[in-house]
């Protein structure tokens, strides 16, 4: 019984530690921002990122020859 509770003790543990180390690293990318540009600048790549997954389907990335040289240009240029 005794190895149950420790068992069970461990898993909340890493389980709560994962959570914390999350949420932390979440935070610190929007608050404490010492470089206003470079914050715009993650905000722009993040929101095409998001366009692009969004944009290409499941298929498409997977049996598909991957971006086209245009769409490389105009995200990563």
């Amino acid at each position: 019984m005794v190895e149950i509770v420790v068992l069970l003790a461990g898993l909340v543990s890493a389980v709560v530690c994962a959570v914390v180390f999350l949420v932390r690293r979440d935070g610190a990318r929007s608050s404490d921002v010492s470089d206003p540009a470079g914050a715009l600048i993650e905000r722009r790549r993040t929101t095409q990122t998001s366009h692009l997954r969004g944009t290409y389907s499941s298929a498409a990335v997977h049996h598909g020859t991957g971006m086209a040289s245009d769409d490389l240009h105009r995200y990563y240029s």
